[in-house]
């Protein structure tokens, strides 16, 4: 691969506490909102990522190119149902991880710590985890 393209993909980690309160059903319709805009979005910016969600914070992982990703985490920044957000990484990589998920999602127990999935490992945690297994959850792939 030549110098100037090696570090053609960026990836962005943060983690940030949920706004979201209110009953159940509230929280469901709202997750399934931020995974429509952000798959929809996703895929037109060829952006691969993972969302995860456990009632009081989200982490989540980004990867595209450095202007997408960055352009996507600025409106994350305003958007008011995150909280405290706390970039954890802010990478140039080689390969992506999520490569066919536009937008994955995994809800984690309440409580649940995110060391519990690291992120090496996310792909196949997941897909032992089953992720995307309700209907209204699944994702859209991007094209290979």
């Amino acid at each position: 691969m030549p110098t100037g393209q090696r570090y053609s993909l960026y990836r962005l980690t943060y983690q940030s506490r949920s706004t979201l309160v209110g009953e159940q059903n509230l929280q469901i319709t709202a997750i399934q909102d931020i995974l429509r805009q952000s798959r929809y979005r996703n895929l037109r910016h060829g952006v691969s990522g993972i969302l995860l969600y456990n009632q009081h914070s989200y982490f989540q992982v980004l990867e595209g190119s450095k202007a997408a990703v960055e352009q996507i985490f600025r409106n994350i920044l305003r958007d008011k149902r995150h909280t405290d957000i706390v970039p954890l990484q802010r990478d140039p990589v080689d390969i992506r991880i999520f490569h066919s998920w536009s937008m994955a999602y995994k809800e984690l127990p309440c409580g649940s710590a995110w060391p519990d999935y690291p992120i090496r490992d996310f792909p196949t945690k997941l897909l032992a985890d089953r992720a995307n297994t309700t209907p209204e959850m699944k994702a859209f792939t991007l094209p290979a």
